[in-house]
């Protein structure tokens, strides 16, 4: 089993746009005074330096994109994606910043539903066995809709790339959470672990909300 530095280029980023977060922030500050919420559309990243500034998490609802290369000699084939919540505690308190934003999830090729309330807590679980399970079905309605949900495993061909986004959910916790990749490529298979963590708050009871 190799690991990711020895074999297809594969990457795990948070969703970069402000505006790909839009169910918002959890700010501990709330003696900050909030910026215009429509900053956020005027000036994208004056808006997120503000965010970085306060520690903001984001709240309810996050995207994470796993972008996947061709290898230029055999296709790979991104066989499962699990997912480790590494902690899991109450939902933090703070305000909650909503930005000007809207819209709807874009018909990408790739979604996968991320529900880390019903997943456990320091035990990598695949989101293949997740996703095909009857149980998991109402959350993944929750969190797709109607949009379609990514099929495992699928292929990237030699010259070609594409990507799955994680759109992860959190109604109960605070949660921090990591991806590993699965990959097959030719002989060769093996996993990513990028080390990456990721953290998704739910809304605590109460909180300030700041909103256009």
């Amino acid at each position: 089993m190799l690991s990711g530095r020895d074999g297809p280029n594969v990457t795990v980023t948070a969703a970069p746009a402000v505006c790909d977060q839009r169910s918002g922030w959890i700010v501990g500050d709330t003696s900050a005074p909030p910026p215009d919420g429509a900053l956020a559309m005027r000036d994208a990243r004056k808006y997120r330096r503000w965010l970085d500034e306060h520690g903001a998490v984001p709240a309810e609802r996050s995207e994470t994109i796993v972008t996947v290369n061709g290898s230029g000699s055999a296709a790979v084939v991104i066989e499962d994606i699990k997912i480790t919540v590494i902690r899991r505690a109450p939902p933090r308190t703070g305000r909650h910043m909503v930005p000007k934003c809207g819209g709807s999830l874009p018909p990408e090729k790739h979604y996968a539903p991320v529900a880390l309330d019903e997943f456990p807590v320091g035990q990598p679980a695949s989101l293949r066995q997740k996703i095909g399970s009857s149980s998991y079905g109402k959350a993944t309605t929750r969190v797709l809709g109607t949009v379609p949900v990514v099929k495992f495993p699928f292929a990237v061909t030699e010259t070609d790339y594409s990507y799955v986004n994680l759109v992860a959910v959190a109604d109960e916790c605070d949660c921090t959470w990591k991806v590993e990749v699965e990959w097959l490529n030719g002989e060769r298979r093996g996993i990513h672990r990028p080390g990456k963590t990721f953290e998704l708050s739910a809304v605590a009871a109460g909180s300030p909300r700041s909103s256009p």
